[in-house]
């Protein structure tokens, strides 16, 4: 029971959570703030390791990058390594730019709607230019993600901005939905 004597409203709490996520992106959008895969590449290392990359294997900070692969080798135990390696997009062959910016239309697609409305998967195959089956997978990966609670790798790197409410606001309150609507 929430501190008023209400039962929290889990629609509330839902909707104000991805307002806020698509307030969290760039105004330019993905693709402006993220043109090439490197640049993906780039916010996705600096999202994981904020301090510099770090060996999957030992743990080491003496890691070279070879950009001729898109892959990292630590100079103590030659393990090489990938930005996405150990994480749910290991092993896609999908560009980082698709993954960025299927997240971006899931955010902004699942906004406007009640609970548990997320984009189709063939909205997104269709918007991305990728197979169903491949649209549906990386649906289930970047929903995962995005979820209160999930990995957050994806969100973190795709939501760059901070949101300032204005003073005197109650956080979770209805005005504090309407003021997130109100947002361009």
């Amino acid at each position: 029971m929430a501190d008023d004597g209400h039962e929290p409203d889990d629609g509330l709490a839902d909707a104000i959570y991805w307002y806020t996520l698509a307030l969290r992106l760039p105004r330019e959008g993905i693709s402006a703030a993220f043109p090439s895969e490197a640049d993906c590449r780039a916010r996705l290392a600096k999202v994981r390791w904020p301090d510099g990359p770090a060996c999957a294997r030992c743990g080491s900070l003496e890691v070279f990058e070879i950009s001729t692969r898109a892959v990292l080798k630590c100079r103590s135990c030659k393990h090489q390594f990938s930005v996405t390696s150990g994480t749910d997009l290991r092993g896609s062959h999908i560009d980082l730019r698709l993954w960025f910016g299927a997240a971006e239309r899931a955010i902004r697609y699942r906004k406007g709607g009640p609970k548990d409305f997320h984009i189709p998967a063939t909205t997104l195959a269709a918007g991305l230019g990728v197979y169903n089956v491949a649209a549906r997978r990386m649906k289930k990966i970047i929903l995962a993600d995005l979820a209160p609670g999930g990995p957050g790798l994806l969100r973190e790197a795709v939501c760059l901005n901070d949101v300032r409410l204005p003073a005197g606001l109650v956080v979770g309150s209805p005005a504090h939905l309407s003021w997130l609507a109100t947002r361009p």
